[in-house]
């Protein structure tokens, strides 16, 4: 039960992030410096994929985006109803509700709401990336759950 709640909770906080971005932070420009001047907040609405690949194209991406995140549903249920595997478990939960969060908006608003970049001054192009808690979640999960591969079948 504690695995659900666990992609509950990072759906649930991205979603908040995510209002509250839209209620605070007009659309598109440069946004306002925090955190000694290391993330940026502003506001971007995403049709498309990461750093808006296929924008011209969301239903497409929407559709995709709900058959991978079906199928990937699937593994999970037989993944938490397995004993032990923890640290996979987490990696697939922040997948899971990373991955709901955004696909929610997608259905909901047409688009996915980005909220923050990265400042880095020495590589600049990271900073024309906008990002939300969802991509974070979902970039971890896929990380873990790659290292903790060895064995699945």
């Amino acid at each position: 039960m504690r695995d659900i709640l666990f992609s509950l909770w990072v759906f649930a906080v991205d979603f908040l992030f995510k209002r509250r971005a839209e209620e605070e932070l007009p659309e598109g420009g440069e946004g306002k410096l925090v955190l000694n001047d290391r993330i940026r907040l502003r506001r971007v609405q995403n049709t498309g994929m990461a750093g808006g690949l296929l924008k011209d194209k969301p239903e497409l991406i929407r559709d995709g985006s709900t058959m991978l995140l079906g199928a990937f549903l699937v593994y999970y249920v037989r993944l938490i109803l397995e004993k032990g595997r923890m640290i996979r478990k987490i990696g697939a939960g922040l997948l899971l509700g990373g991955a709901s969060s955004n696909l929610f908006d997608r259905w909901v608003r047409g688009s996915v709401t980005d909220y923050f970049s990265f400042n880095i001054r020495k590589i600049p192009v990271i900073g024309k990336l906008v990002f939300n808690l969802g991509d974070i979640a979902i970039f971890f999960g896929t990380l873990i759950m790659g290292v903790t591969a060895k064995g699945d079948e």
